[in-house]
Parts: structure tokens; sequence; C-alpha cells
């Protein structure tokens, strides 16, 4: 006999089938007919230890680091051997799952929006039923709200705005101090400086000036006397060269003592210089004696500034310890002349005209004469002179 059409009622309630080429075994041959939906359904959901609202439209909950689990099932209880349940949980997986199991586990939920769909399937009826939803939003902790991130960047800013001002005060403030520093360091130097140019400058008078008399001292008068040699000569200008003498001024020291004689060289010596004109000079040459020079004084003009310097030692008396003290002086002056002769020629011809004035009874002023050549013996003469003088 063929397996075509023929029937079997078996023990568990299932049915054979014969077909052609086979047999169709049906476990539940009363839903071959049965047209029931088929129907899911929410039976619970926690999140870590708090139930959820199943009939609430969106449930709101703080993060606190809990897992999910949602329970459902299906209300076919005559299919629940044959269906099976597809899942989601949108916002974190967006594909299906599928399950036999009426309850899924999610492990701590992370802050968001969530949208829990389930679905009952029947695989063999080829049926499915509606998709049940689970709304649910986890509020992120207040270190992750647009508050706290706010806050966040408003301290941010802050602090940057707040590190800013304190660099660019720090800037300031040590810019003043190195202001300060640089003022300090500044003034220190100008001083320094004061202090170098008035130490050169008391060097440069102690080189150049007589300690006594405050004039020239011999060799700054000597080289002023060859610069103004050089510039009369280039100029064409005359040149007078004085030396003027104390005379007697060694019985002054003798008697009186030599602090009277020096009492009486810086007096002489002021008289002179307050009876020049500015470019005029003065030096002590040696002893009691100066070294004048003129510049501008025609030759042989014995008249006028002469005659002052000469008065201004011997018409007033000295005075020392209340004592009045007359003194006179003795000058010797030569020309430059067109012929180029040095400073020691200048200084030679000066001082003939010195002793001449000397052995002329003293108080006097002399002027040098050039010698004729029949007076050869003129400077033997001379020198005896100037040893008879001096002795």
């Amino acid at each position: 006999m063929g397996i075509e059409a023929a029937f079997f009622g078996d023990n568990d309630g299932s049915v054979w089938i014969g077909v052609n080429g086979g047999a169709i075994h049906l476990l539940h041959p009363e839903h071959l007919f049965s047209q029931d939906p088929l129907q899911v359904m929410l039976q619970s959901a926690t999140l870590g230890d708090h139930n959820l609202n199943l009939t609430s439209n969106k449930e709101v909950w703080r993060w606190r680091d809990a897992p999910l689990d949602i329970e459902f099932t299906s209300l076919n209880y005559d299919r629940q051997r044959s269906t099976v349940f597809r899942y989601r949980l949108v916002g974190l997986e967006p594909d299906w799952n599928q399950t036999s199991a009426h309850r899924v586990h999610y492990p701590a939920m992370l802050p968001g929006n969530y949208r829990f769909e389930v679905q009952a399937l029947d695989p063999d009826q080829q049926r499915q039923s509606t998709i049940a939803t689970l709304n649910l939003s986890i509020r992120p902790p207040w270190w992750r709200t647009r508050a706290f991130y706010v806050l966040l960047a408003i301290l941010s800013l802050s602090l940057c705005f707040w590190i800013w001002d304190w660099r660019e005060r720090r800037l300031i403030k040590r810019q003043q101090l190195l202001e300060q520093l640089i003022a300090q360091r500044t003034s220190e130097l100008e001083a320094e400086k004061i202090e170098l140019l008035a130490a050169r400058e008391a060097l440069h008078q102690q080189a150049t000036h007589d300690a006594l008399t405050d004039l020239w001292n011999r060799s700054a008068i000597l080289d002023i006397l060859k610069r103004e040699m050089d510039r009369a000569h280039r100029e064409g200008a005359p040149l007078a060269v004085v030396l003027a003498d104390i005379d007697y001024f060694k019985k002054i020291n003798d008697t009186l003592g030599h602090l009277a004689g020096d009492q009486i060289l810086r007096d002489a010596a002021h008289r002179m210089v307050q009876n020049i004109r500015p470019y005029d000079f003065i030096g002590r040459y040696g002893g009691e004696e100066f070294l004048i020079l003129l510049s501008g004084l025609a030759e042989g003009d014995p008249s006028a500034r002469l005659t002052q310097l000469h008065h201004a030692i011997s018409q007033e008396p000295f005075l020392y310890l209340a004592e009045s003290i007359h003194v006179t002086s003795s000058f010797g002056v030569a020309w430059i002349n067109p012929e180029s002769i040095d400073v020691e020629e200048m200084i030679r011809r000066a001082d003939e005209a010195l002793y001449d004035a000397k052995a002329s009874g003293r108080n006097c002023i002399v002027f040098y004469t050039q010698p004729a050549p029949s007076d050869g013996n003129r400077a033997s003469f001379q020198a005896e002179m100037k040893q008879a003088i001096d002795d």
C-alpha cells in the first residue's frame, strides 16, 4: 500500500500525514486551523534594583552604573514551545537579535535615550506578533551634563584668562623690576662716570697744575708755549713770552720763613691771574719764577698790559700774619719773530732779559734785544751776572 494519503495519530497528540515522497509530522494539529493572533507582552523591567514602569511612555532615570534586565512572554500559551522572540535595544544595537528565552540582560548602561523592541515569532505557522516597546532615558551623571560642560567651559576660560592675566601681570612686574634695575644701574653708571670724570679731572689737574699756586705747572706751560708759538707762526700774530721773578725771594724765606714765602707766591699768582685775559696763559716755571704768555702784544710795547701785570705785584703790599710785606718783581720779555725758533730758544731769550732786569736793579721790565755781532762777550758777561745775582 502506498504512503500517500496515510494518516496516523501519535500518543503525544501529534499526527503523521503521508504525502508524495514522504510524511509530514504535525506536532500541534489543533493549531492548523487556529486563527488566534500571536501576541507578546513585557512582564518586567529593572534597572539595577529599581523596577521600571512598563505603562509609561518614557522612563527617565539618573545614571547609576546598573544593568538593565527585561522579561517578556507570549500570550499564546499553546504555542510556547514553537515561539521565539526577536529583540533589539535601539540606541545601543541597530540589528535584531533572536532568542527562545523570555529574558534579556544588558550590563551597565551608559547615559542616553533607548527604546527596547521585542516581537514574538512562530516559524511553523509563519506568524509574528506586533512589537512591544519600552522607552527608557538614562540621564548622564552631573559631571557629564550639558550644564556641567558649560560650567567647565566657563571655568576653563576663566582659568585661561586668569593664567593669561597672571602671566601679563608677572611680565609687567618683571618689566618694571628690570626697568628699576636698569634705572638703578644707569644711575650707578652715571655716578661712576661722574666720579671717573672727577677723578680724571683731578688727575689732570694734578698733572698739569702747580699744587701751591694752582697755576699751570712747568711741563704744562711749556706745552702751551709750543702750541701758542705754532699758532703765532701760522697766523703771523705777535706773541710775548714773559719770565717774572719775585725779587729777593730767598731773603723773604730766610727772614719770614717758607710759609710766608708760599703765601706770597699764592697771592702773587692770584694777582697776575686777575690781570690777564682769558686767552692768555700763566704758569709756575720754577721756584719764584712765573712764565706768562701774552698773545697779540705788539713787540716793544711796555705800556698797558705788561705794566698792569708788573704793578699788580709791586703796588700793593702783601699781608702775612697781620704783617705788611712790600714785594717787587722783575720781568724779562721776549717776542717771537718770523725766524723758526724753538721753545728752548724763547725761554733762553726771556731768561736773558730777566737777568738784565735783575742786573739793572730789579723791580723793572726788560725786553730782550738781539745781540749785535760785535757783542761776542755778551753771553759770558751775562753768565757772570747770573752767578753774581744768584750769590
